[in-house]
């Protein structure tokens, strides 16, 4: 397996050093997916709810360098932290370079967000009301030509249901990248 990322990193300057849940094949594959789904859309402002470590944070800013990037996270070991280790912590360290703000908040605490994106990506709460909640959160700040990407839909149950739902009822435009790890849904405004 090369360790080399499609940005041209190294795996182990990407990865943290405790982390377990990925090798190094599957971590690739993840975190060049988030890379390949951001350049082909071209995010200049990225919203990301559920950062963890910020391995999609970073794929999508490097494929993307002048954006600005804004992520909520709960910082909990439910839904992917990990309390062994700070997640938060390193994701300050990868996105250093970038225009990022970070905010340690729980999403479905939030009633609206401020200001518009083109560009947002769901990754928190794997409930089927937690996945759900989110989409809303987040699609009242999409920009008319932009995309909401949810990660895990063929990975977890609730989340497909709850995407399917979702598109369904705000009768959504929608796209299954399934070569990614866990499977991206892209959604879209229907025209």
């Amino acid at each position: 397996m090369n360790n080399t990322l499609l940005n041209g990193l190294n795996i182990n300057s990407i990865r943290h050093p405790k982390e377990t849940a990925y090798t190094a094949e599957i971590f690739a594959r993840y975190y060049n997916g988030k890379h390949q789904i951001a350049k082909r859309f071209g995010a200049t402002r990225i919203l990301e709810i559920g950062i963890r470590a910020g391995y999609s944070a970073h794929a999508f800013l490097t494929a993307n360098p002048a954006a600005k990037y804004i992520g909520i996270d709960l910082e909990t070991d439910d839904y992917g932290g990990y309390s062994e280790y700070n997640t938060t912590d390193h994701a300050l360290k990868l996105l250093k370079d970038f225009d990022h703000t970070i905010l340690i908040a729980n999403s479905h605490s939030i009633s609206k967000l401020y200001g518009s994106f083109d560009f947002i990506h769901i990754d928190a709460d794997h409930s089927f009301v937690g996945a759900y909640m989110d989409m809303i959160l987040a699609w009242h700040s999409l920009t008319d030509n932009g995309v909401m990407v949810v990660d895990d839909y063929l990975h977890l149950p609730a989340v497909k249901r709850a995407v399917d739902e979702f598109i369904v009822q705000n009768k959504c435009s929608h796209e299954l990248i399934s070569d990614t790890q866990n499977g991206d849904m892209i959604i879209r405004r229907a025209k």
